[in-house]
Formats: C-alpha cells, sequence, structure tokens
C-alpha cells in the first residue's frame, strides 16, 4: 500500500558522492564532526545529495509517526 506523498523510488548516490550510508547518518545526525562537515561541505553544490537528505529525513519522519501511532493504538483498552 503506497503512502501518500511518499517517494518508493530507491536512494542512489554516484560513485563520487558520499554513501548512502553516510547520507542516512548525516540525515539522522549520527555522524561524527569530521565527517558531518565532509558531508555539509559537498551538500553545499549538490542537488541531488540535497534532495536524498530531504527524503531521508521525510522517511524517518513518517516512520517515527508510525510508531507512535501503533504504540498508541496497543495503550488503548
Amino acid at each position: 500500500m503506497p503512502i501518500d506523498g511518499f517517494d518508493p523510488r530507491p536512494i542512489t548516490v554516484p560513485a563520487c558522492h558520499p554513501t548512502e550510508r553516510a547520507l542516512q547518518r548525516y540525515a539522522s545526525n549520527e555522524t561524527g564532526p569530521q565527517r558531518k562537515k565532509k558531508v555539509a561541505e559537498h551538500l553545499e553544490d549538490c542537488a541531488e545529495c540535497r534532495g536524498a537528505i530531504i527524503r531521508l529525513r521525510e522517511l524517518a519522519r513518517r516512520f517515527r509517526d508510525f510508531e507512535r501511532c501503533a504504540i498508541a493504538s496497543f495503550a488503548q483498552p
């Protein structure tokens, strides 16, 4: 079942870009300061990777919303 407004395309990045895992870690604030700076500098000039970050953050937000709803539904009598 599709999620309204969700782009189901896989998030892929060319070899000269940060890895998908690096972008995932950056999007969720799980990178160290050196890696964060390097990815941030890349994002300044790369619309493709900025778009990937936006999609990753939106996916994480939707997952958190789903998780909250699921937990709340189990808490109700």
